[in-house]
């Protein structure tokens, strides 16, 4: 009686894979020189029908490209040497003072390459620091989507998103801005908020409230 060892039947395991691979190959190449062969002719014969050989709900859609006009957001409205508006307004408009906003940009450049003057890769310059600053301080103090006020900045919505995602994380991680802006409220703090929403709501005793009135109760 043949018997065939572990080696012996380990090599003609190797062997009938190579000649399965061997063999899917060369269909392969038979299907592809089939398919070189079909192609040419139905591309000559969609030609002569006047139809496209390429469906266009099939191909991909387009992003429409906008060019924003980064030198048109550096603006003196509100910055510059003779600014447009008074520091009043300017107070009044972005919930900051001048002073402190200079503080919060020198912080946040130095802590954010995000928050940088320089040029892209086409040598370019990059967008304004002070148009990132700007519209997540606008964002932020307002509770608005980041597209209220790109036309004003020239700023993308992925652009806009970042600055506030930028912003905020260098907030918190900023000590000096952190004990400004992110400390507990103090019993003052807590009475201004209650007259603020006092005044607002026109209810006593509260420090804020949630309005749910766009949603359809069960009850």
């Amino acid at each position: 009686m043949f018997t065939v060892g572990a080696s012996a039947l380990l090599c003609i395991r190797l062997i009938t894979s190579i000649i399965t691979i061997v063999m899917e190959e060369e269909g392969e190449e038979n299907r592809l020189a089939s398919a070189l062969e079909v192609i040419p002719r139905t591309m000559v014969e969609l030609r002569k029908r006047g139809g496209s050989p390429v469906d266009d709900s099939l191909l991909p859609v387009k992003r429409r490209l906008i060019f924003w006009d980064h030198q048109r957001a550096e603006h003196d409205d509100y910055l510059g040497p003779s600014p447009r508006f008074s520091l009043d307004d300017f107070k009044r408009m972005f919930r900051v003072s001048r002073v402190m906003y200079n503080d919060i940009r020198n912080i946040l450049s130095a802590a954010e390459p995000f928050f940088r003057d320089g040029f892209d890769v086409m040598k370019k310059k990059k967008i304004s620091v002070d148009a990132k600053i700007m519209i997540a301080i606008k964002v932020l103090v307002y509770g608005s989507c980041v597209n209220s006020f790109h036309d004003y900045y020239q700023l993308g919505q992925t652009t806009a998103l970042l600055s506030v995602q930028h912003f905020t994380s260098g907030i918190a991680c900023s000590g000096t801005l952190c004990d400004k802006f992110l400390h507990s409220m103090s019993p003052s703090d807590a009475k201004h908020v209650e007259a603020m929403h006092f005044h607002q709501h026109g209810v006593r005793g509260m420090a804020g409230s949630l309005d749910c009135s766009h949603l359809l109760w069960k009850n």
